[in-house]
């Protein structure tokens, strides 16, 4: 997955509306009335990878060849070389997780409902 598709898949999952992608990077509706939008990338923006990290209970640390791990569970997480893409990889993990569970759950509530 590329940087551009991290971003965009971020975007997603919280919510944001991608008004725009120009020079690589994601824009996003704003509040403001700019005309473009507003520019959309954890990778780079360390304040919004952070308050990502916190709103989605990632745990960071770095494993014994110097990558990053960023763990949304006990046992499941992501690695990188940098640290807001291990960040943004995990919370996309976690959401795929999420929603299988989700889809698992719905499809056994289902299955069961004629027994």
């Amino acid at each position: 997955m590329n940087n551009l598709e991290i971003c965009e898949r971020m975007a997603k999952i919280e919510g944001k509306v991608i008004v725009g992608r120009k020079d690589n990077r994601i824009y996003v509706e704003c509040n403001l009335g700019a005309i473009y939008g507003r520019l959309y990338e954890p990778l780079t923006d360390k304040a919004l990878c952070f308050d990502l990290m916190v709103e989605y209970d990632i745990k960071l640390s770095r494993n014994r060849s110097g990558e990053y791990v960023a763990m949304y569970s006990l046992c499941r997480g992501a690695e990188a070389q940098d640290p807001q893409k291990a960040v943004c990889l995990a919370i996309i993990e976690a959401n795929e997780d999420k929603n299988k569970t989700t889809w698992l759950r719905d499809s056994n509530t289902h299955s069961n409902k004629g027994k």
